[in-house]
């Protein structure tokens, strides 16, 4: 081999090395600069941050933020319980910010000393050892649900109903309970699918959830004057029509809804919705009529009670 071919080999072999060196050196320094010193943890109510970190430090990347912000792109965590996904991005080289995607939940019921929780579509999309804790700000309202049952729960089940539309109707109740402040101590539904508020010692019949904006705006304008009051205010055949709201007091007397602000105003009761527990308001004994038609006879004479309080509540 000549001097040249053997001066260049070498040439080659050096460049080798200074090639290798150099992306030693960058590989050195890319792990170094991107090594995960944080994951931060936002939008979580129902999951704890450490939990979602978690998530992430069981996967193999997670020791280097783009190799890990990478991974994620191709394999996101997503559909884990409470979780419907996580989406990642940069706060700085070596701290991603996790911004988590909870699930849209309508509600939840107890069954065997667990709690399930159900979308707007009535599937069962979460399971918890414990309830809902007191309202906090920010915190999405989710209702326990009294009177709801499924057999054996399990992720993915449906829950049963009179109708598909059910957990929907649900689930904008929920979010105007919400959005109003009407938070109720308890939710309950009968065999019928027919829902029951109480607040305190008085008892909203709902129905069936139909017109539930106009029933919603009725319930706002009533309860706080019904302050001090025991009894059932029946709203299931309301549509609107000032006339139809009915109040049967405990003390068997039905009044109209104008009553009830009259009353108050001549107590100079103060609003607020708190009370005591809710009680079984009772209809024995002979009703007064109504002066507001028809309608508002029908509700008088049928007897009907909301159902016995079950005890669940937020």
């Amino acid at each position: 081999m000549s001097a040249g071919a053997r001066r260049s080999k070498r040439e080659s072999q050096v460049l080798r090395i200074k090639i290798l060196l150099a992306a030693a050196v960058l590989i050195f320094a890319f792990l170094l600069i991107f090594a995960t010193d944080a994951i931060r943890v936002t939008g979580n109510h129902h999951v704890t941050g450490n939990e979602v970190r978690a998530m992430f430090e069981e996967q193999k990347v997670s020791s280097n933020t783009v190799l890990l912000y990478l991974y994620n792109l191709v394999r996101p965590i997503r559909d884990r319980n409470f979780i419907d996904h996580v989406t990642l991005r940069f706060a700085g080289p070596r701290t991603l910010v996790a911004e988590v995607h909870e699930k849209q939940l309508a509600g939840y019921f107890e069954s065997n000393g667990k709690y399930w929780y159900f979308d707007r579509l009535g599937v069962i999309e979460a399971g918890s050892d414990m309830p809902e804790t007191s309202l906090e700000e920010g915190k999405p309202y989710i209702p326990l649900v009294g009177g709801l049952t499924a057999g054996s729960p399990a992720l993915g089940d449906p829950m049963p109903a009179a109708d598909t539309g059910f957990y929907e109707k649900l689930g904008n109740l929920q979010t105007v309970l919400s959005r109003e402040h009407l938070i109720p101590d308890t939710v309950y539904v009968d065999e019928e699918y027919d829902v029951y508020l109480t607040y305190g010692k008085i008892t909203v019949e709902l129905g069936d959830l139909n017109s539930l904006e106009a029933r919603m705006h009725a319930l706002s304008d009533i309860l706080p004057n019904t302050e001090g009051m025991e009894g059932t205010l029946l709203l299931g055949d309301y549509d609107g029509s000032e006339d139809g709201v009915v109040f049967r007091k405990k003390e068997k007397e039905t009044v109209k809804a104008e009553e009830i602000r009259e009353e108050s105003e001549e107590d100079g009761a103060a609003p607020d919705p708190s009370g005591e527990a809710a009680e079984e308001p009772e209809t024995t004994g002979e009703e007064g009529a109504l002066e507001d038609g028809e309608a508002g006879r029908e509700a008088s004479e049928s007897g009907e009670t909301a159902p016995e309080e079950s005890g669940n509540g937020d």
